[in-house]
């Protein structure tokens, strides 16, 4: 459906800006690391061991022009690629409330929003896409539990990483 390509291509805008704009490149790096493991792990056969989702609901039409999404159904795909980039960014939207960066300060007067509304309407979107993938049957639920693990570990390895790129990035 269109809602399911939008919400990754929204994810993975709000995910760029916030890595060009912001105080830190860790989110985008967070994606970098996240589906670079979900490519390892789809190259070493881990779609030959997950077997398919039955009466898959996800079609996207070929027509539908998509920069982020694949067009077609998605089944099989070990680890969901939505969920992974809800989590990262209701992750990374997190760790970011929890800091004293001056960008904070930035983007809760761009937003009107406060921390903890963004916390939560990251959350929700999190929840959002779980159930989304679920509902359709798009994935199973180890699938998403997977997802979020590597998403968490994403993160943190990128937090990691950053000090590193950040230190070249204006």
């Amino acid at each position: 459906s269109s809602s399911s390509s939008s919400s990754s291509i929204i994810s993975t805008l709000v995910i760029m800006a916030v890595s060009v704009i912001g105080p830190t490149f860790a989110p985008l790096l967070a994606t970098m690391v996240a589906f670079n493991i979900r490519l390892g792990l789809r190259l070493l056969g881990s779609e030959s061991i997950v077997p398919s989702v039955c009466g898959c609901m996800w079609s996207t039409p070929a027509s539908y022009p998509s920069l982020f999404a694949v067009a077609g159904p998605v089944s099989n795909t070990f680890f969901s690629a939505r969920v992974a980039l809800a989590a990262i960014l209701c992750f990374q939207v997190t760790s970011l409330s929890l800091s004293s960066s001056p960008f904070k300060e930035k983007v809760a007067g761009f937003t009107g929003m406060t921390w903890p509304q963004m916390v939560a309407g990251a959350t929700a979107y999190l929840l959002f896409n779980i159930t989304l993938s679920l509902a359709l049957k798009a994935s199973w639920s180890f699938d998403v539990v997977i997802a979020i693990i590597v998403s968490r570990y994403s993160c943190l390895a990128a937090t990691k990483l950053s000090r590193f790129i950040d230190a070249f990035m204006p």
